[in-house]
């Protein structure tokens, strides 16, 4: 059976854009997939963003099931 290993990465919204776009590039040539994002609101203005990533385990990998 596949296992996974999952990632949460928090941006602020003024990370938004190329800084955070070559980071997501970065993890996505280490295999990490976006799979879901969560915007924090305060003060019904949005400040962060909650970037959920996932992968197959390394060591699922190794033994190819």
């Amino acid at each position: 059976m596949a296992r996974y290993e999952y990632r949460i990465l928090q941006a602020d919204v003024a990370e938004l854009g190329e800084v955070l776009e070559a980071r997501l590039n970065a993890l996505g040539a280490e295999g990490w997939r976006l799979t879901g994002t969560v915007a924090r609101e305060r003060h019904g203005y949005s400040h962060e963003v909650h970037l959920f990533l996932s992968r197959r385990a390394a060591d699922d990998e190794a033994t190819g099931d």
